[in-house]
């Protein structure tokens, strides 16, 4: 099976099943993103609010906007 999804959110702690799926996993290939502002390799996304960073309080799931 192959699987891909979002293991963390951007406190860096589980987000959904994919942390279980991963355990069950006998290989596990994590790949990274590219942050766009400075170039390098990240792990985590960025929790954005109205543009700016998210808090570590600030929900990570959040429905509504105008896109």
């Amino acid at each position: 099976m192959i699987v891909g999804g979002v293991d963390e959110e951007f406190r860096g702690e589980g987000f959904g099943v994919v942390g279980d799926l991963m355990a069950c996993g006998e290989v596990v290939r994590k790949v990274q993103g590219v942050c766009w502002v400075w170039g390098c390799g990240g792990s985590r996304r960025q929790g954005l609010m109205d543009g700016k960073g998210g808090c570590y309080d600030d929900g990570i799931i959040l429905v509504g906007g105008e896109e």
